[in-house]
Parts: C-alpha cells; structure tokens; sequence
C-alpha cells in the first residue's frame, strides 16, 4: 500500500510585503547567523547543527536541538533571529529525536523521541515536557507513527501527522490523516486513504479498482478541514485522457474536482477560506506548468518551470519557489504580475516568516540568511 504523503509546509510557508506591482521588486538581506553564533549564546558547551530546525511561522523563532559536548544531553533551544540571542531552552527527558515540529507562535511543539519511542509534547513557556502516546503494544492494534510521518503545525496549539492502521498483527491497514492538539492534547482522526479513494474514485469511474491514490495535502483552514488530494487512474486513462486529478474534500465528505491533467500533478497550496488553489505539474520532456485556481477559475501563471512550493495569502498575494534550469528562484505575483524576488544556487530550505515579513533560508548546516523586501 503507498503511504500517503504529507505535504509539511514547516519550513516552506510563504508570507511578504506588499509593494507596488509597477515597480521592480528585490530582497535584501537583513541579517545572517551561523552555527558559531548559536553555540556561543547557550549556556553550556553545546553542539548544534542547522540543518533539519523547525521554524515558527508567525515570529521566526528557530527551534532545534543540541548536545552537551562533555555530557551527550540533549537539550532543547529556541533562537529569534531578529534578537540575535537565544530565547528559550531546556532539558529533554529522552536522549535522541526521530522528528519535531514548532508550533506558529512557538509556544508548543511535537516531538517524537528515541530511547524511548513515544510522542512528547513541550509547552516552551513552561518548560514544560508532557508524554502524550506511544505506538500499540504487541497483539493490540491501534494507530502508529511511521518511519516517514511528520508533522506540520497550521497554527499556536495544533498540528497534523499521518499514522499508520495497525491490525493486532502490526499489519499497514489503512493509513489515517490526524488534527493533533497539544494543549490539551487529543488525536481526531480526519481522513483516511480508503476512505479518501471511496470518496473521490465516485467520481471518475465506476469501477474504482484501478484508482490509486498517490499523495495527499491535508491543510487546516479558518473555515474547514479541507484536504487536497491527487488521484491516479491506473492502467487506463478516463474518458476524457486525463490520468491524474487533484480534488477537494472536506470533513463533510463533499468532494470537488479542481483539476485532472496527462502529468503528475503537484498540490503547492490552499486559501485559509478554500476558495483558492495552487498547484503545479511535474516535468515531463521539459514542459510543466503552475495553476491558480480562484472561484472556479483555472489561471496558468506560469509553464515550463519545476514547482517546488508555494503560498497564497489573503490579500491576493502568491509565492512560488520553483526550479529553471540551474537556478532556483522566487516569485512573487502581485495584481497578476509574476515577478523574480530571489535566486539560489542551490534548492536550499525556505520559510517566509508571517509576522515579520522576512524570508529564512537556510544554506548549510553552518548558515543561514534572512532577507526582506526592499520598500
């Protein structure tokens, strides 16, 4: 059975500052920091590393891990950039980490630890570490967290992660899309894959034996649960020659067919109130294309580039990173104009910072840079 994949949008959430479309726009960098630099402002002799942080994406507050070089603790720390100075730390009552996550504002975060396996929850104020589930014992069955869940934060307190169904036998049955709350914590299960299939496969064909669903973007709106899903018809295409379909389902169970395509089809982003939808297709002998779609209408903004990620903002503004040719660059649609921002050699981490309006790239496990739009 394929899992499905979570699309996080932790490190790639797009947000900047509105600038006059007739006008060219540029980023400047504001500040950098690097590995030497955290390691001098913590307490203790700690040894960190850049690469994998989870960022906040309201502040931009940076939270990772580190080890104590005599001891090999491990503790936990918060860094706001713009302060340049560590803000928040602690102990960890585990000694390893699988995987973790910030919330928006900072104040919570998910951990799934190792030695022992089990899913933690800090409240960062606090300093305060809460052991909230653990995966079925032997013969029971139960939900589980898999080597390649995640999690992805849509706001202060609440996240969502993707676990396996297990049988009595630890047998993959299903695989279950997850709100999880931390303070206080609680699981609701939201989607499942079979039931996701059922759903949307009601709408292409008869005989849903051949559907195969690929990858799944569950995202938290203001208004809705809504989760954007891609479909692939496996062997035979449907009647109109399309093979894979992105759809729209919400909680409810209402389904809505956004857009079917002859190329894999890669969903980027969603409005807070589901009324907007960007998404992107994979190359194939060269040729992709980026969709907009607003109120039912189908947009192409932009062809012939590889999406990597992208963001829509309320006021109308859209982001895409994506890769052309060697470069991989920026964009920024405003009042229909698609403009370059920024260029990176390499396809480096990004996160466009909420509250701040500035855009964190991490280049390496030494440095990372923050920019900002020229007013």
């Amino acid at each position: 059975m394929k899992k499905i994949a979570v699309l996080l949008f932790c490190f790639i959430s797009m947000l900047s500052v509105v600038l006059a479309a007739d006008k060219k726009i540029e980023l400047k960098e504001v500040t950098s920091f690097t590995k030497e630099n955290l390691e001098q402002k913590t307490k203790e002799e700690i040894k960190h590393s850049l690469l994998g942080p989870s960022v906040a994406s309201k502040t931009g507050d940076i939270f990772f891990f580190g080890r104590n070089k005599k001891t090999k603790k491990l503790s936990w720390h918060i860094y706001d950039p713009f302060k340049k100075q560590i803000v928040k730390e602690g102990a960890c009552p585990f000694t390893d980490i699988d995987k973790f996550a910030i919330s928006t504002n900072g104040s919570n975060a998910l951990v799934y630890s190792k030695y022992p396996g089990k899913l933690w929850t800090l409240n960062t104020e606090k300093n305060r570490w809460n052991e909230v589930y653990s995966n079925p014992a032997k013969d029971q069955e139960g939900l589980a967290i898999s080597p390649i869940s995640s999690f992805a934060f849509f706001s202060d307190t609440n996240a969502y992660s993707y676990f396996d169904k297990w049988n009595t036998g630890h047998y993959v049955q299903d695989v279950v899309i997850t709100d999880i709350c931390t303070e206080p914590f609680s699981m609701t299960n939201v989607y499942t894959q079979n039931g996701l299939i059922e759903q949307t496969g009601k709408t292409l064909v008869k005989n849903k034996d051949g559907l195969k669903k690929l990858m799944t973007t569950y995202i938290k709106t203001n208004e809705s649960d809504s989760c954007l899903c891609v479909i692939k018809n496996r062997p035979h295409p449907t009647d109109n020659g399309f093979v894979n379909y992105i759809f729209l389902v919400n909680k409810n169970g209402d389904v809505k067919k956004m857009h079917g395509s002859s190329r894999v089809i890669k969903p980027l982003d969603l409005s807070s109130d589901s009324s907007q939808c960007l998404l992107g297709t994979i190359p194939q002998r060269g040729e992709s294309e980026i969709y907009l779609i607003s109120n039912d209408e189908k947009i192409k903004i932009m062809n012939n580039i590889q999406p990597l990620a992208g963001k829509i903002f309320d006021d109308g503004r859209v982001w895409v990173y994506a890769q052309k040719g060697n470069e991989f660059n920026i964009y920024l649609r405003k009042n229909g104009i698609m403009q370059k921002v920024l260029t990176l050699p390499k396809p480096y981490p990004v996160a466009f910072i909420e509250g701040n309006n500035k855009l964190l790239v991490i280049k390496d496990n030494k440095r990372a840079d923050y920019y900002e739009l020229e007013k």
